[in-house]
C-alpha cells in the first residue's frame, strides 16, 4: 500500500475567508522523502494537521486522504503515521518522563523498550534524557525527543514540520541521517522545511506549496550583503563573569557595542537560551555581573527589573514566538499592553509591524490563526515597538521560509546601521556569516572562542568551534 496518497485535498480553517489548501494531489511511495517547502502561511503546517488527523475544531475538508489505504483518522496517528511537531513539546506529554514515552511508542510497534537509549544515542542525546521531562529539555532536545518517538513508532509515514529548525549543525546532520535511514529502511517521509540546503541534501523530491496547491521549488534569493557597522564608543552591553551554580553557565565575560550584532551559537543545550535570558533579565543573574550603559543590573531580580524605567530598553525575542503571545488575545491587544506598561506609543505599532514584514491587519488575529512563521515576526515587531538600545533574538529565523528568513537579515542590518545592539542566538552559521560583526561559541555551558565572524569560520581554533563549522551544508 502507498503510505501517503491525497486527491483532490481542500481545507478551510475557521474565520478564513478562503481555504489553505485548494486541489491538493500528492503522492509520496515507501522509501521516498519528499521535502515540502513554501512561504510562511502557505498552509504547510495545515497539510500536516491534516494528514495526522490534527486539524483544529470547526475546520472543514473534502476530498481523498489515504495513510496505507486507510482514511485519515486519530486511531491511525502512531501506527500509520508519526507525527513531529514544529512546536516539540507541543506532542510531549508534559507529566511524564520522555524515556517512558519513547518506549510507549516501541511497545506500539512490537519492539523493545530497551531501544530507548539506543535511539536517543543515534540522535546524539546521552542515555541519562530518559529520566527527564519535557521542561527540563532545551529546544533542540526537546525536537530530538520528539524525532525519537516518531522513528519508535514503525508508521510507515513520518511527517516531519520542521525538524531541524531548533537545532545546531552537527545535530541537524544526526537528524538528517536519521530520516535518511527510515527511508532506506523502507519508511516514506513528508519532510516540511524552509532549509533549502536541508531539502537538496536529503529529498528525493522537492516540492513547493503555494495558493494552496502543490507547485515547484522556490528559488533562494541572494545572499544578503553585511553593511558597514558603525561600531564604537562605551559598551552598551558589559557581561563579566556571568555563570549559574547549577552549571548551565561557567564564567562568561563579553560586551557588545552599539551598531554590532554578536552572534551567539553552540550545541543544543550548550547555554544559549540560558544566557539570553540573563541578558534580557528574565532569570534572575547568581554570578558575576551584567551592565547595561555603565549601570548594574545584576542586583535586580526579573520581578524588579520588570518595572524598572529601563525595561523597555532590551527586549527579547523568543524561539517559540507562539508562545509569548496570550492565546485569548489579538496580537494587536497584545502589543499595545505591552506598550502600556512600558510607557510607550500605541501608533508605533503598525510601523513596526511593517517594518519586521508582517502585513499590519495580521495584528487583529489571534495566534492559534498564524503560521509560526508570521508569529515571529509578529514577536520581532512587538520588539521593535518599544524602541530598543538592545534586541535579543533567540533563534528569530528558525521558523521562516527562504524569502522571509533573507527579510529578517535585511532588517537585523538596517537595525544594526541605525545603532542598534543585537545578541543574535543563532544555530544558523550561514545565517551568522551574513549579517554578525563578531561570533561568540558556548560549549558545555562555556565561552569557547569570540572574534571577528569571518576569521573565526575560516579559522577556528576551539574542537567544539572546528566541529560546528565543519558541520555546516
Amino acid at each position: 500500500m502507498t503510505p501517503l496518497a491525497i486527491g483532490n485535498l481542500t481545507v478551510q480553517l475557521p474565520g478564513q475567508e478562503s481555504p489553505v489548501l485548494q486541489g491538493l494531489s500528492l503522492r509520496i511511495a515507501a522509501g521516498e522523502i519528499v521535502a515540502l517547502m513554501g512561504e510562511s502561511g502557505a498552509g504547510k503546517t495545515t497539510l500536516a494537521q491534516a494528514i495526522c488527523a490534527l486539524l483544529p475544531a470547526g475546520a472543514v475538508s473534502t476530498g481523498e486522504l489515504l495513510l496505507g489505504g486507510l482514511p485519515v483518522g486519530a486511531e491511525l496517528r502512531g501506527r500509520a503515521v508519526a507525527p513531529v511537531f514544529q512546536v516539540p513539546r507541543a506532542g510531549l506529554s508534559p507529566v511524564r518522563r520522555v524515556g517512558r514515552q519513547i518506549a510507549d511508542a516501541l511497545r506500539l510497534a512490537d519492539r523493545s523498550p530497551r531501544d530507548v537509549e539506543d535511539l536517543l544515542r543515534e540522535l546524539g542525546l546521552e542515555p541519562a534524557v530518559a529520566r527527564r521531562y519535557p521542561h527540563q529539555l532545551s529546544g533542540g532536545m526537546a525536537q530530538r525527543v520528539a524525532i525519537a518517538r516518531a522513528m519508535a513508532t514503525g508508521a510507515a509515514l513520518i511527517v516531519a514540520d520542521e525538524p531541524t529548525s531548533a537545532l545546531d549543525l552537527p545535530n541537524a546532520r544526526a537528524v538528517a541521517a536519521t530520516l535518511a535511514r527510515a527511508r532506506d529502511a523502507g519508511r516514506a517521509v513528508l519532510l516540511i522545511t524552509h532549509d533549502r540546503a536541508l531539502a537538496a541534501h536529503l529529498a528525493d523530491r522537492v516540492l513547493e506549496l503555494r495558493g494552496g496547491r502543490i507547485a515547484n521549488p522556490l528559488a533562494l534569493p541572494a545572499p544578503t550583503q553585511s553593511a558597514t557597522s558603525p561600531v564604537g564608543g562605551a559598551p552598551l552591553l558589559e557581561l563579566a563573569g556571568v555563570g549559574c551554580r547549577d552549571g548551565r553557565l561557567y564564567d562568561v565575560s563579553f560586551d557588545l557595542r552599539r551598531g554590532e550584532i554578536l552572534a551567539l551559537t553552540g550545541a543544543s543545550g550548550a547555554g544559549k537560551t540560558t544566557l539570553a535570558r540573563l541578558v534580557a533579565r528574565l532569570d534572575p543573574l547568581q554570578q558575576g555581573e551584567i551592565r547595561l550603559h555603565g549601570a548594574r543590573l545584576g542586583g535586580l531580580s526579573p520581578a524588579r527589573f520588570a518595572g524598572d524605567p529601563r525595561r523597555g530598553r532590551i527586549q527579547m525575542v523568543f524561539q517559540e514566538a507562539g508562545a509569548s503571545f496570550p492565546p485569548g488575545q489579538t496580537l494587536r491587544q497584545a502589543i499595545f499592553a505591552a506598550q502600556q506598561r512600558l510607557g510607550r506609543p500605541l501608533d508605533a505599532v503598525d510601523a513596526a509591524a511593517g517594518l519586521a514584514g508582517l502585513a499590519p491587519d495580521l495584528l487583529n488575529r489571534r495566534p492559534d490563526a498564524l503560521s509560526q512563521g508570521q508569529l515571529a515576526r509578529a514577536a520581532l515587531a512587538r520588539a521593535l515597538a518599544a524602541s530598543p538600545d538592545l534586541l535579543v533574538l533567540d533563534e528569530p529565523t528558525a521558523a521562516l521560509d527562504s524569502a522571509t528568513r533573507a527579510g529578517v537579515l535585511r532588517l537585523l542590518t538596517t537595525l544594526r546601521g541605525q545603532g542598534m545592539a543585537i545578541l543574535l542566538v543563532t544555530h544558523d552559521l550561514a545565517a551568522a556569516a551574513q549579517v554578525a560583526d563578531r561570533l561568540a561559541i558556548l560549549h558545555s555551558g562555556r565561552l569557547v572562542e569570540i572574534g571577528a565572524t569571518e576569521s573565526l569560520l575560516l579559522h577556528p581554533d576551539h574542537p567544539a568551534a572546528r566541529a560546528l563549522v565543519a558541520a555546516m551544508w
